[in-house]
């Protein structure tokens, strides 16, 4: 089935942004606290988690539990729950997402693509494959796969 993108405008997208900054309930932050050792146990618990998510996927968990939320569901869930979390966390992650950017950023900065022409889609055919690439060289780079 074919899906259609919908893009907020840029000052939608603006207004959510600095909208979004609510502050992070104080049992999150007291369990936070209490935590010790979370990366070593995540970690040595990497292969019961590979096993557990190639079953998820063989039962098709994903789209059962999907199919039982509705979307009024899903909305009411993300404005009571997300909505209340995420401006905190962009305002929080600000420089990590800035320094995290930065290498895909400096990728794309100067890369050579072909000319526009007069048909768009051979145009995203001509282009889009040099920015994905350049994308993804980077990103394996980043993980040390390359």
């Amino acid at each position: 089935m074919a899906r259609v993108i919908r893009m907020p405008s840029a000052e939608e997208i603006d207004k959510n942004w600095r909208e979004a900054i609510p502050k992070v309930p104080k049992r999150y932050i007291a369990g936070i606290e209490r935590t010790t050792g979370w990366k070593e146990r995540a970690i040595a618990g990497e292969p019961t988690y590979k096993a557990v998510m190639e079953r998820v996927i063989a039962e098709g968990r994903r789209a059962k539990g999907l199919e039982r939320v509705t979307d009024e569901d899903w909305k009411k869930a993300a404005k009571e729950k997300g909505a209340v979390r995420i401006a905190k966390g962009m305002e929080l992650a600000a420089a990590k997402r800035r320094a995290r950017y930065e290498p895909f950023r400096k990728a794309l900065d100067g890369l050579e693509i072909p000319e526009r022409g007069p048909d768009p889609v051979e145009n995203a055919r001509n282009i889009v494959p040099k920015v994905v690439e350049a994308l993804v060289r980077t990103k394996r780079s980043l993980m040390g796969l390359e």
